[in-house]
C-alpha cells in the first residue's frame, strides 16, 4: 500500500482549514443529504464528504460506513489532497496504490472510489467527495459531471458560511468601536469623515444635522441637500416605518407615530436600538442596512441629539439569499432522491419531482416531458404549482418547436430572465399578466439519448445554481424514464432516435 504524499503547501493548508472551523461539528441535514444524493447518483453504496487534517480523515457526511474519522496515511482520500485532482479508482485490486489496503483486503472489501476535491477559492484542497463500492465498476461521464458539481456545492456551502461570520464579525467590531468613540469630540470629526459606515446625526426632533461621506455614498444625498432641511424619514420605507411604530407599540406598552418618534422611542428611554431597515436611495435602490442608534446627551443629561451608525447588508443579504438557495438545492435532491425510491408509477415518481421543484426552487410551475421517440413528440407527463392539468397547447411538444423543443433538439440547458424579451415564449400576454421573470428547462439524457425535458417558470431571476439543481433532477429522471422503455433498447445509449440523431 503507498502511503499517500503530504503537498508542498501542507501548513498553508491547514491553516485555511481550520478557517472554515468545519472539524469536529455536528452532523447537517444539508451535508447528509447531499452524500444521500452522491450515492444514488452513482449507484453505490458508500458516500463521504471527508476533510484532511494532519494525521486524519474526518467526515463531516458518511453514508453506508460507521466510522467517523480514519488515520491520514490509510485514507483514499489523502491521495486527492496530495494531488489536488480527482481520484478514479476502477478497481482496488489493480491499483499497486490500493490492493494491499486494509479496507480492500478486509471488511468492507472497498472495490471502487471515486473522489472529488473539495477546493476552496483561493486554491486549497481541504478534502473530498467521494462514493465507493464493495464491487469494481465505471461511471458514465454525466455521473462523473454531476459529482463534480455537488463537490462544489458543497464547498459553496462551506464558504458561504465562512462568509456571512466573517461579515458579522466585522461589522460588530466596527459598531463596538465606533459606539466606543463616538462621545469623544476630538476624533468624531475624523470618524464622520473616514467611517466606511454612514453615520447621521439629529437634533432632538430630527432634523439631520450630519450626514457623513459614507451616508452620501449609500444614499446618493449629499450633505448640502439634507442638513438642516429633512429628517431621516425621507429615506426610509413608510411601510417598514408603521411596521416598526406598531412593534414599539406593543414593546414599550405606549402608542408609538410612525414618524421620527419610531427612531427615538427607546434610545430617549436609555435603551439600545438596533434594527434592520431598507433605505430608499435619491436614484430609487433599496439598501438594506443595519442601524444601531444612540441618544448623545448634554452635561445635563438631557438628549441633545440621537445618532445613527448605518452598516451596508447588501453583501450580507446577497451572501445569506446563496446560502439559502444552495440550501435548497441539497434539499431538492434529497427530495428527488427519495422520489425516486418509493413505490409507485413512473409518472408518480415524475410528479413528485416536479412537486419538489416547485417546493425548494420557488417556481411559478414546473413540467416534465418524456419523449415519443417513434413521432419525434415531447409528451407532458408531470404538472405542479400553479398548473397541476396535463392537457392543453403544451401537452404534446414536437422535437424543435417551443422552448421544450428546442431544448430536446440541441440537448443543452437553457436560462433565460427576461422571459418577456424571449421570442420563444409563444404567449407574452399570459407572461405579463401572471408576472413571470424567468424560466429554467434541462435535457433529461442518457448517453447520448434524449428521453424527455423539465423545465420551470418563476416570477423571480435564478441564478445559474438553478441550472445545477435542475441536471440533478434531470439525470435521476432519465435513468428511470430508460428503465420504462422495451427491453431491447433500454440501456442503448448510442442509437439516435427521429430528429434528435444529430445536435443542431
Amino acid at each position: 500500500m503507498k502511503t499517500p504524499e503530504i503537498p508542498a503547501n501542507e501548513p498553508a493548508r491547514l491553516l485555511k482549514l481550520a478557517e472554515y472551523g468545519v472539524l469536529d461539528t455536528p452532523r447537517e441535514t444539508a451535508f447528509d443529504s447531499l452524500v444521500a444524493l452522491a450515492a444514488n447518483l452513482a449507484d453505490v453504496p458508500i458516500a463521504l464528504v471527508a476533510f484532511v487534517d494532519a494525521h486524519r480523515v474526518w467526515f463531516k457526511a458518511r453514508l453506508g460506513l460507521d466510522v467517523v474519522e480514519q488515520p491520514r496515511e490509510l485514507s483514499f482520500c489523502a491521495h486527492v489532497v496530495a494531488t489536488e485532482v480527482p481520484l478514479i479508482v476502477p478497481d482496488t485490486l489493480l491499483d499497486e496504490r490500493f490492493r494491499d489496503h486494509p479496507m480492500v483486503l478486509n471488511p468492507p472489501h472497498l472495490r471502487f472510489y471515486v473522489g472529488m476535491p473539495l477546493r476552496t477559492p483561493d486554491g486549497f484542497v481541504l478534502g473530498t467527495l467521494c462514493v465507493l463500492d464493495v464491487k469494481p465498476r465505471t461511471l458514465t461521464a454525466a455521473q462523473r459531471d454531476l459529482l463534480r458539481m455537488l463537490a462544489h456545492l458543497a464547498m459553496d456551502e462551506l464558504e458561504m458560511r465562512r462568509q456571512g461570520h466573517l461579515l458579522r464579525s466585522r461589522q460588530h467590531a466596527l459598531q463596538s468601536d465606533l459606539r466606543h468613540t463616538s462621545d469623544e469630540a476630538s476624533r468624531l470629526a475624523s470618524i464622520l469623515s473616514n467611517a466606511a459606515v454612514a453615520i447621521i446625526e439629529t437634533t432632538p426632533d430630527g432634523v439631520i444635522r450630519e450626514f457623513n461621506p459614507a451616508a452620501e455614498r449609500m444614499l446618493g444625498y449629499t450633505a448640502a441637500e439634507v442638513v438642516g432641511r429633512h429628517s431621516p424619514m425621507i429615506f426610509h420605507d413608510p411601510a417598514e416605518l408603521a411596521a416598526r411604530a406598531n412593534e414599539l407599540t406593543v414593546e414599550l406598552g405606549v402608542p408609538v407615530q410612525p414618524n421620527f418618534e419610531a427612531f427615538r422611542a427607546r434610545v430617549e428611554r436609555g435603551m439600545r436600538d438596533e434594527h434592520e431597515w431598507t433605505w430608499l436611495s435619491k436614484d430609487g435602490r433599496r439598501v438594506p442596512v443595519h442601524l444601531s442608534l444612540s441618544a448623545r446627551r448634554d452635561v445635563a443629561g438631557q438628549v441633545a441629539g440621537y445618532m445613527g451608525i448605518a452598516s451596508d447588508q447588501t453583501a450580507r443579504k446577497e451572501a445569506e439569499a446563496k446560502l439559502r438557495q444552495h440550501s435548497a438545492v441539497l434539499q431538492l435532491g434529497s427530495d428527488v432522491a427519495r422520489a425516486f425510491t418509493k413505490n409507485g408509477t413512473l409518472q408518480q415518481r415524475l410528479q413528485s419531482c416536479a412537486e419538489a421543484m416547485v417546493t425548494n426552487l420557488d417556481a411559478a410551475f414546473a413540467r416534465i416531458w418524456t419523449l415519443d421517440e417513434a413521432q419525434d413528440l415531447l409528451e407532458l407527463r408531470a404538472s405542479a404549482g400553479q398548473y397541476t392539468h396535463l392537457d392543453g397547447p403544451h401537452s404534446r411538444a414536437p422535437v424543435g418547436k417551443f422552448k421544450i423543443g428546442t431544448i430536446a433538439k440541441s440537448r443543452l440547458p437553457h436560462l433565460t430572465n427576461a422571459v418577456l424579451d424571449d421570442p420563444e415564449v409563444s404567449d407574452r400576454e399570459w407572461a405579463q399578466r401572471e408576472g413571470m421573470v424567468s424560466f429554467a428547462g434541462y435535457p433529461m439524457l442518457m448517453g447520448e439519448r434524449v428521453v424527455g425535458v423539465l423545465a420551470m417558470f418563476a416570477r423571480h431571476p435564478l441564478s445559474p445554481t438553478v441550472l445545477e439543481a435542475l441536471g440533478v433532477v434531470a439525470a435521476n429522471a432519465a435513468v428511470w424514464i430508460d428503465r420504462e422503455r422495451p427491453e431491447p433498447e433500454r440501456g442503448d445509449r448510442t442509437r439516435p432516435s427521429g430528429a434528435l440523431g444529430q445536435r443542431s
